[in-house]
């Protein structure tokens, strides 16, 4: 019986056009914040090389002993990883560089969101923002209209005199829209 639910759920979700929409807008969000992280990544990384080059190339070119070239002081760059293409992190919060000199301690530099605006709140558009703020209202939507359906169609009354019990059309119910969830988070994976 709960496969037959299971079924009816995924059927007439895949019926509703919103969610076959909404599935395909969130694939394409998905694609454009795969292209905008990589294309963010390689622009950062090949900066951060080139500032790291040229910073050594003056700390060797220098012609002082050592304790007064560390007076002059360096900068060392946070590497960046393959998963910033997932999710930045912290470092639009805390910074990317960090400058090194003799008997002074600084903090980390250059942190983006010291120079944007209210915009930076919800982050950069990236896979990671997209699951945390994006799912869920998808979620949410599907879930609402499986039940608001069944009231609607006044099939839930027909449903338990039949014999139906609650918590089996729950778990149907709970099921089938966890299958859908699944399949639309997969298959961008792909």
């Amino acid at each position: 019986m709960i496969k037959v639910i299971v079924l009816n759920e995924i059927r007439s979700a895949l019926r509703n056009k919103t969610i076959v929409l909404l599935s395909f807008i969130f694939w394409l969000l998905i694609a454009v914040a795969i292209f905008g992280g990589f294309k963010n990544y390689t622009l950062s990384d090949q900066n951060r090389k080139q500032a790291k080059a040229m910073f050594r190339k003056e700390w060797v070119a220098q012609k002082a002993n050592p304790h007064s070239a560390a007076h002059f002081g360096t900068y060392l760059f946070k590497p960046f990883s393959l998963l910033s293409l997932f999710d930045t992190g912290l470092n639009n919060y805390t910074g990317t560089s960090y400058r090194v000199e003799a008997h002074n301690q600084a903090e980390m530099n250059y942190a983006a969101a010291q120079d944007s605006d209210t915009e930076m709140r919800f982050g950069e558009l990236t896979m990671a923002s997209l699951l945390q703020l994006f799912l869920p209202l998808l979620v949410i939507f599907l879930c609402f209209q499986s039940v608001s359906r069944e009231r609607e169609n006044h099939t839930l009354k027909l449903l338990y005199a039949q014999g139906l019990k609650p918590s089996l059309l729950l778990w149907g119910k709970i099921l089938g829209n966890y299958l859908l969830i699944a399949v639309i988070t997969i298959l961008h994976l792909y």
